[in-house]
């Protein structure tokens, strides 16, 4: 839209908003016009309003008047109140009927009444005003409306013109050149000089081996096609005669190194991979290796309300990419504009599928043919499975990059890199692989966030620090800084940074001993569970850590990741993931037979990895080796009610028959010295490490094995039982001693922890 089409919308608005203006006060004046040419006032009331007072409210009436014409029918009737307060009651008498009740009514309640004539000759000058006023009115009433339907034609015409186009609210653009990149780079999307990009390509690019090895078989290509693009196009600046780029252009092919084997790289590459683990990073770092601009835009960019907007935008970046070659084209997010069609849910709106389309039309061919030589496009998702099939076909985008998260030797280059870049003063204690096996799943930007929460951490010591000299006084101010003993970031600082990165800063939030027990006995029962399934050999998922105190949104959390980097899981893992997200519950029903919401998350991510065990993955013996079915983009499962129903008739059971397991792993300690402590500890330091509580979970697990009747061959028994009847099963309330024996070890820990709390608040 240009300044002067603004303007003229502006005014247009302007003038329908006075007009409305207008508009009201001319019904203001006509209708004071009207009220001051009447012969009688106007009406206040329904008349039937009026017809109760009389006969409902005598007394407080001192008279009704009937108002005639000269014809003598009676148009309002006045009823009078004795009050002067009281304004009277005036109304329009709709028919002789009506004037018969009124009659009827004063007749039965014995009211005074008056008749009153009007004379129907209205004054010269009233007459004028009303006619004055009249036209005014009509005057306004139809040039309001006529000005508005001719700014919204001009609008709607307007837009129609643009939508034609396929560029929204601008103007068909003629590609001339550099034209089509200014469109571009003013309405979406953005070119990144690689001068723009910081660090120093590949070399700055740490945890992703693989995707970086294929990454630079790429750039080995695309450095030699801009290297050719390059010298014609400076042979063509130099020679300054009347051949045209294409002419020119068409050396190129003989000027490629041939292939010993007669293999060719595909330019169109898609990156796949959960988010956060570098897709976006490799495109920049590759744009910078080879010293080519990248066109970065995001899925979503195409798309627009308006049919057709979404395939001029397709176009023009093609155009703009093609004019400014050597170059890359990176669509992130790519499946918000890819997604499969012909899926019923997907692709409702046609403006989605017309932009698809157009993408798939400039795709094709896009190995061949001179005019889209040196011109490469990389495609980012972390949903390849819902992409459109036409997308990922031989010929688009044929080479698949697979962008997974760090292995543990990839989490320390990453934690290496960032700390590096970052200038980070490392103390010695710093052991970067043992901070990574505890990191196992977490991406190259989860990393990336805890060495930042990490530095911010120890930035927060060392000011906090600085801070007390300050205030103990005798240190210059210029010599502050010289005082600090915090110079270096310790494995401490690093574990900091892991638990603000997971749950947040501290929250100063004062809790009760019941609160923060309730916390401690919740995580301890994830934890003793997990530890519990990984001593009975169902997972090898080991707890790094425990913490009880209120961070973020967080009360508390188990930390728990696998001894070693997996590929899959076995139905045994996704049983003992259950029983150990049950654990919190079946402590606290156990420990202090109470139920919250604080189990709101754990059920429901035990019950969704139970649903994808049964219904994919064989985990049910009765359903077989099924699967859920194709989901559409909305979920929907191509299946069956029958299937359906009978697959969460599974779950239920499967749901019942864990918690079960869950519950009888926690009668297994409930009178574990090692347990108490355990539950005493995170009490009183709020953080228990992985090596605490192993050290407390092995002396549990003896004690159990020599004193309790809840032996490993018992719970294997009793879960055979539960088996036998899961619907008829339900958590047995402890009997009196078991329930009396927890009272008083609760009571003890209490008297301890306000005895504690006591000692702090006095020092």
């Amino acid at each position: 839209m240009t300044k002067k089409q603004n303007l003229f919308t502006f005014f247009g608005l302007a003038v329908i908003v006075i007009g409305a203006l207008f508009l009201f006060k001319a019904g203001d004046r006509h209708r004071s016009a009207v009220e001051d040419a009447m012969l009688v006032p106007m009406p206040n009331t329904a008349f039937e309003s009026a017809l109760k007072a009389v006969e409902t409210d005598p007394g407080k009436i001192e008279k009704v008047v009937f108002i005639k014409d000269a014809n003598g029918t009676t148009r309002q009737v006045l009823v009078a109140f004795k009050s002067s307060v009281q304004a009277p009651l005036r109304a329009q008498v709709p028919s002789e009927e009506s004037t018969k009740q009124m009659a009827e009514a004063t007749k039965k309640t014995r009211l005074k009444t008056e008749t009153e004539l009007v004379v129907d000759t209205i004054p010269e000058e009233k007459k004028d005003a009303l006619k004055d006023a009249s036209i005014w009115l009509m005057v306004v009433q139809i040039a309001v409306p006529v000005l508005t339907i001719i700014l919204l034609v001009w609008l709607s015409r307007r837009e129609n013109r643009a939508v034609k186009s396929g560029g929204g609210y601008r103007p068909a653009t003629s590609y001339n050149q550099g034209e089509a990149q200014k469109t571009v780079d003013k309405e979406f999307g953005q070119w990144v000089d690689p001068k723009e990009i910081k660090g120093n390509g590949f070399d700055d690019v740490a945890g992703i081996p693989e995707a970086i090895s294929q990454m630079k078989k790429v750039k080995l290509k695309v450095v030699e096609q801009a290297t050719i693009v390059k010298r014609v196009r400076q042979e063509e600046a130099a020679k300054k005669n009347n051949a045209s780029s294409g002419d020119l252009m068409g050396r190129l092919q003989s000027m490629t190194k041939k292939s010993r084997f007669g293999g060719k790289l595909p330019q169109c590459v898609l990156l796949e991979g959960p988010p956060g683990t570098g897709k976006t990073l490799l495109v920049t770092a590759l744009a910078k290796e080879c010293d080519v601009p990248v066109f970065v835009i995001s899925g979503s960019d195409f798309v627009e309300m308006y049919v057709g907007v979404g395939a001029k935008r397709v176009r023009e970046m093609f155009a703009a990419a093609r004019d400014k070659r050597p170059c890359l084209v990176f669509i992130d997010e790519l499946d918000a504009v890819g997604r499969a069609r012909s899926k019923g849910d997907g692709m409702a709106h046609p403006e989605a599928e017309q932009t698809l389309n157009q993408i798939l039309v400039e795709l094709q061919g896009l190995n061949t043919g001179n005019q889209n030589f040196g011109l490469w496009i990389f495609g980012a998702t972390n949903r390849v499975d819902i992409l459109d099939p036409a997308l990922l076909r031989p010929g688009r985008f044929t080479w698949k990059i697979k962008v997974d998260p760090p292995h543990l030797q990839g989490r320390v280059a990453i934690l290496d890199l960032h700390s590096k870049n970052r200038s980070i003063p490392l103390d010695p204690s710093v052991d970067f692989h043992a901070i990574a096996s505890v990191l196992v799943g977490l991406t190259g930007a989860d990393l990336e966030n805890v060495v930042n929460e990490t530095a911010l951490y120890a930035e927060e010591l060392a000011e906090a620090e600085a801070e007390r000299l300050r205030a103990g006084g005798g240190i210059p101010e210029s010599e502050v800084e010289g005082h600090i003993l915090k110079t270096s970031v310790s494995q401490e600082d690093f574990f900091e940074g892991l638990l603000r990165h997971l749950m947040g800063v501290k929250a100063t939030i004062p809790l009760t001993f019941d609160q923060i027990f309730n916390t401690v006995v919740h995580e301890a029962g994830h934890a003793l569970a997990a530890a519990y399934e990984g001593w009975l050999g169902r997972t090898d998922d080991l707890v790094r850590f425990i913490a009880v105190e209120p961070r973020g949104r967080t009360g508390g959390l188990t930390f728990k990741t696998p001894s070693r980097d997996s590929i899959t899981k076995t139905l045994d893992n996704v049983e003992a993931d259950a029983v150990c997200g049950y654990g919190g519950s079946a402590a606290q029903l156990v420990f202090l037979n109470t139920r919250d919401s604080g189990v709101d998350n754990d059920f429901e991510v035990a019950a969704s990895g139970i649903h994808r065990a049964i219904g994919r993955w064989y985990g049910s013996d009765k359903l077989g080796p099924i699967s859920l079915g194709q989901r559409g983009l909305t979920g929907v499962t191509e299946m069956g009610n029958d299937q359906r129903n009978l697959i969460d008739s599974e779950c239920n059971l499967k749901t019942k028959v864990l918690y079960a397991r869950s519950w009888w792993i926690m009668n297994l300690f409930v009178r574990s010295e090692s347990v108490w402590t355990m539950l005493w500890e995170l009490l009183e330091h709020k953080i228990m490490r992985a090596d605490r509580f192993a050290e407390l979970f092995a002396s549990a697990v003896k004690e159990v094995d020599a004193h309790s009747e809840w032996s490993k061959d018992n719970l294997n028994a009793v879960m055979e039982n539960v088996m036998s009847d899961p619907y008829g099963w339900s958590p047995e309330p402890l009997d009196r001693e078991t329930r009396a024996y927890l009272t008083a070890r609760i009571e003890e820990l209490r008297n301890r922890y306000e005895a504690l709390q006591s000692s702090i608040a006095s020092s």
